[in-house]
C-alpha cells in the first residue's frame, strides 16, 4: 500500500489544526513521538512529525532524522541528537521519549523491513524542560517543517502526551507490525494516531485533532518499496471504535408484554 510520499526538495506537509487540548500539552510533560517511516536513500534527512505554533516559527518536540543522527526539536535548546546510526532505504519505527523536567532524552529505533532488534540510546545531552504548548491553534505536522534535505514515505504518526514509553513499550510498537499495537500499547492509548495512507487524513488518536490540508505530498513508495504493515487502525479490542447503540422498536399500543 502507498503511502505519504515527501520528494527532495520538499516543502511538503500535512497539517491537523486546530489540534486538541491534550496534544497542544505535548511539552507541558513528559511525553513521547514515533513514526513509521521510509528513506530513499541513505543520505540526507527526514521531517517525520512534530508540534509547532501556527506560524511554523517554533518547536514544541518534533522528531527527525538526518543522515546518520535520530533529533527531537523541542524549540529551547535546538537539536538533540543521538549517538550515530545508519539508515538504509529499509523502512523504520522511530521514537523520542522524554520525562517531565529538564532531562536527557532518549531515542529508540528498529529497521521495521528486516527486524534485528530494538536498539536504545540516550541523547547527548538535556532538551530546554516543560513549557506551555503553542496553544490549540497550534500545527501537528507530518512531512516538511523547514529544514528537511532528504525523501521518503511517512506511514504512520503518533504521539503520547504525558507519557514516556518504556524501552520494553516502545518494542511494543513492532510486535504484530500493525497500527492496533500502537493504540493497545501497554503504556496507553496514544494521544494522535494517523495512518497516513490517504491524502485526505483522520486522526484516530484518543484526543484526536482536526485534518486541515496537505501540501505536496503524494501517495507513492520510497526507493525500499511499501512497508511491510497491517494498517487495522484500533484494532477490535475493547475502546477500538465507536460505541453502538440499541434501538428498540416500539410496542404496538394493543401488544401485550
Amino acid at each position: 500500500m502507498a503511502t505519504l510520499y515527501n520528494a527532495s526538495p520538499g516543502t511538503n506537509f500535512a497539517t491537523f489544526t486546530p489540534i486538541s487540548t491534550a496534544l497542544n500539552n505535548l511539552q507541558a510533560g513528559a511525553g513521547t513521538i514515533a513514526a513509521l517511516v521510509g528513506k530513499d536513500s541513505g543520505a540526507g534527512g527526514i521531517d517525520c512529525c512534530g508540534l509547532l505554533n501556527s506560524a511554523r516559527t517554533n518547536w514544541y518536540h518534533a522528531l527527525q532524522f538526518k543522515g546518520s543522527q535520530l533529533e527531537d526539536d523541542d524549540g529551547i535548546v535546538g537539536l538533540i541528537e543521538t549517538p550515530t546510526w545508519t539508515p538504509t532505504t529499509n523502512w523504520y519505527i522511530v521514537v523520542v521519549t522524554w520525562a517531565s523536567g529538564t532531562v536527557t532524552e532518549r531515542f529508540h529505533h528498529v529497521n521495521q523491513t528486516t527486524p534485528a532488534g530494538w536498539t536504545h540510546s540516550n541523547a547527548t545531552g538535556n532538551n530546554g524542560g516543560n513549557r506551555a504548548g503553542p496553544g490549540t491553534n497550534g500545527h501537528w505536522e507530518i512531512g516538511y517543517f523547514l529544514d528537511n534535505s532528504g525523501s521518503g514515505g511517512i506511514a504512520l504518526s503518533a504521539a503520547w502526551a504525558g507519557v514516556a514509553l518504556s524501552d520494553a513499550q516502545c518494542a511494543e510498537l513492532s510486535v504484530n507490525n500493525k497500527t492496533s499495537d500502537w493504540w493497545n500499547n501497554s503504556g496507553g492509548q496514544p494521544t494522535t494516531l494517523i495512518e497516513c495512507t490517504s491524502l485526505t487524513l483522520t486522526d484516530i488518536g484518543a484526543n484526536p485533532s482536526t485534518f486541515s490540508t496537505i501540501g505536496g505530498l503524494t501517495l507513492a513508495n520510497p526507493a525500499g518499496g511499501a512497508p511491510t504493515w497491517t494498517f487495522d487502525g484500533r484494532g477490535a479490542g475493547p475502546g477500538s471504535g465507536p460505541v453502538s447503540k440499541f434501538n428498540p422498536v416500539p410496542l404496538m399500543s394493543n401488544q401485550r408484554i
